[in-house]
C-alpha cells in the first residue's frame, strides 16, 4: 500500500492532461503554428527514404532549419502505412508521453538536488497541471521532448559528481540529442564545460564537451553542406535560421529587439503563473512582477544549492539567446526552463510567507498590521493565479481547441476542391501551407512577413505586406492563392486584421476560381 500511494498521486497529476489529450487527440490546432506541420512532413520524408527534406515546399529543399531529432520521433506516426490525417492521433499520444517522462525526470532531478518530497510533488503538480504544459502536450512541437532531454542530461551531470567521467559522457550524449531537437540546446555546450572548468574539473569538462560536440558539429556541417543558396524570404525562413534572423535584425535597431524581447520574455514567464486570460495592462504588469519574483527565486536557489548551477547557467545563456533573437519569445519558448522557473517562484513565495509569519508576531503593532495587509494581498494574488489556471485549463483551453476544430472542418471543402481541381504541379500561396500540402498533395508556401515590422511597431508595413498576396506570389513563382477569412488572425491586431481581410477579398491580377464559406482560391494571372 505504501508503494501504491506515489503511483496514485502521479496518476492524479496526469489526469487533467489525459482528459485534455483525449478531447483533442485529433489535433484540432494542427498546422496553426506552422512549425508543427513542418516537423510532421519532415518526419515523413525521413521515413519514406527521401532524405531530410521539406516535402510540402516547391522544390522540396533539404530541411536545414530544424535538426532531425523531433521529426525522427514523429516519423513513428507515419510507420506501418499510416496515412494523414488519421495518423495525427498517433502523433498526439506520442507527444503526450513526453509529459510523464518529463515529470519523472524533474522529480528525480529535484530529489538529487536535495529538495524534499513535498517540494518534489508540489513542483510536479505545478508543472503537470499547468495549462501551457497541457496545451503543449497535444501540440506537435519540440519543447516537451527537449525539456525531458535537458532534465535527463542534468540528472546525469549530478550523478557524474559522484560516479565519475562515464556519467559526464552520458550527460554529453543526452545534451547532444537535446540539441538535435532544438538548436538552442547549444547553450549547454557553452555553460557546462565552463562551470566544470571554474571548479577545476578538467576531465568532466573535456569528456562532456567531447560527448556533446559530435551532434552539434555533425548537424552544423550537414546543414551547411545542404543549405539552399537562395536569399529570398521564403528560402531564408524555411531553411536558414541565422539567414532569416539577419534579414530582420540590424545592429542600429538592436535596442528595439532587446526592449520588446525583454517585455515579451517577462510576460511569457509570468503567464506560466498567471495565465493570459484577458487583455489587461494591470494583469500584464502583475504577470511581469511575478516573473521577476520567479527569477529572484531562482537566484536564491542557486545560492542555497550549488548543485543547481548547471541548470541555472544553462538558463542564463538560454534566456540571453532569446533576448537577442528576431522573434518575441512567449511562454512556449521558456517551457524548457519551466521546472526551474516554477521552483524559483515557489522559493520566493516561501520566503514571503516566512516574512509574513515573522510580522504576525512582531512586537510593533504597525508591523503586525503591515503583515496582515501583505498576507491579504499575497493571498489574493495567489488565489487569483490558481483561479486563472483552473479557468484556463478547464474552460478556455477546451473552448479554444473547439474553435480551431471548427476552422479545420470549415477548411475541408476548400482543401477537397483544391485537390480535385488544381493541377498536380500547382504551387500555392496558403497561410497554413504545410497543412494544405498534406490535405491536397499540392506544394505550397506561406506569406512570410519579416518580423522587423513588428519590432518597429510599423502596422502600415505589416498591413501592406500581408495585403500584397498577388505580388508576393508572382515574386516567388506561386501560381495559385488559397485564402480564408481566418488567415493571419493570430499575428495581428483586430483592426489590422480586418483591413487585410478587406484587401484580400478581391485581388487585382488574379482570377477567382472558388469562393465558398469564407474560403477563396485564385489563379495568379
Amino acid at each position: 500500500m505504501h508503494n501504491f500511494k506515489p503511483l496514485l498521486g502521479f496518476f492524479v497529476i496526469l489526469l487533467p492532461s489525459l482528459w485534455f489529450t483525449w478531447l483533442n487527440q485529433n489535433a484540432p490546432r494542427f498546422g496553426d503554428f506552422g512549425d508543427d506541420a513542418l516537423y510532421f512532413v519532415s518526419g515523413k520524408s525521413l521515413l519514406d527514404g527521401n532524405g531530410y527534406r521539406i516535402l510540402s515546399l516547391p522544390g522540396e529543399p533539404p530541411q536545414t532549419k530544424y535538426p532531425p531529432g523531433y521529426p525522427a520521433l514523429l516519423a513513428a506516426a507515419w510507420s506501418d502505412g499510416a496515412t494523414f490525417p488519421t495518423n495525427l492521433t498517433r502523433a498526439v499520444w506520442l507527444q503526450w508521453r513526453m509529459l510523464p517522462v518529463t515529470l519523472l525526470l524533474m522529480m528525480l532531478y529535484w530529489r538529487r538536488i536535495g529538495l524534499g518530497p513535498r517540494w518534489q510533488w508540489g513542483l510536479a503538480a505545478l508543472h503537470g497541471l499547468n495549462p501551457y504544459i497541457l496545451f503543449l502536450s497535444v501540440m506537435l512541437m519540440s519543447e516537451m521532448p527537449f525539456t525531458a532531454l535537458i532534465l535527463a542530461a542534468l540528472v546525469a551531470l549530478d550523478v557524474s559528481e559522484s560516479k565519475g567521467l562515464k556519467w559526464a559522457a552520458i550527460a554529453g550524449v543526452l545534451a547532444g540529442i537535446a540539441f538535435l531537437f532544438r538548436t538552442i540546446g547549444v547553450a549547454m555546450l557553452v555553460t557546462t564545460p565552463l562551470l566544470f572548468l571554474l571548479r577545476k574539473k578538467w576531465g568532466h569538462a573535456a569528456v562532456f564537451a567531447a560527448a556533446m560536440a559530435p551532434a552539434v558539429v555533425g548537424w552544423s556541417l550537414w546543414a551547411k553542406m545542404h543549405l539552399p543558396s537562395g536569399t529570398d524570404v521564403i528560402t531564408l525562413y524555411y531553411t536558414n535560421y541565422t539567414g532569416y534572423h539577419w534579414m530582420n535584425f540590424h545592429w542600429n535597431e538592436a535596442h528595439l529587439f532587446v526592449w520588446k524581447n525583454v517585455d515579451s520574455l517577462l510576460f511569457g514567464i509570468g503567464t506560466l503563473i498567471l495565465p493570459h486570460v484577458i487583455d489587461s495592462g494591470l494583469l500584464k504588469i502583475l504577470a511581469e512582477v511575478l516573473a521577476l519574483g520567479s527569477l529572484i527565486g531562482c537566484w536564491r536557489i542557486a545560492k542555497e544549492r550549488p548543485a543547481t548551477w548547471h541548470y541555472i547557467g544553462f538558463g542564463v545563456v538560454f534566456l540571453g539567446m532569446l533576448l537577442a533573437w528576431s522573434f518575441p519569445p512567449n511562454e512556449r519558448f521558456v517551457i524548457p526552463l519551466a521546472p526551474l522557473l516554477l521552483a524559483g517562484f515557489v522559493r520566493e513565495v516561501q520566503g514571503l510567507v516566512d516574512n509574513i509569519r515573522k510580522g504576525f508576531t512582531h512586537k510593533d503593532s504597525s508591523q503586525r498590521s503591515a503583515a496582515r495587509v501583505m498576507a491579504a494581498v499575497a493571498g489574493t494574488i495567489l488565489v487569483s493565479c490558481l483561479a486563472f489556471q483552473i479557468v484556463t485549463t478547464f474552460r478556455l483551453l477546451p473552448e479554444m481547441m473547439q474553435t480551431y476544430g471548427k476552422q479545420q472542418l470549415k477548411n475541408k471543402p476548400g482543401y477537397e476542391w483544391s485537390k480535385q481541381n488544381l493541377p498536380v504541379d500547382a504551387k500555392v500561396l496558403a497561410e497554413k501551407d504545410t497543412s494544405f500540402y498534406l490535405y491536397t498533395g499540392r506544394k505550397a508556401a506561406s506569406l512570410i512577413v519579416p518580423t522587423i515590422h513588428l519590432y518597429r511597431d510599423d502596422s502600415k508595413a505589416q498591413v501592406a505586406a500581408y495585403s500584397d498576396a498577388v505580388g508576393y506570389a508572382k515574386r516567388h513563382g506561386l501560381n495559385y492563392i488559397y485564402l480564408t477569412d481566418d488567415d493571419f488572425r493570430r499575428d495581428l491586431d483586430p483592426e489590422d486584421f480586418e483591413k487585410i481581410q478587406t484587401n484580400l477579398r478581391v485581388l487585382a491580377g488574379a482570377s477567382k476560381l472558388y469562393d465558398s464559406n469564407g474560403i477563396r482560391v485564385f489563379r495568379v494571372d
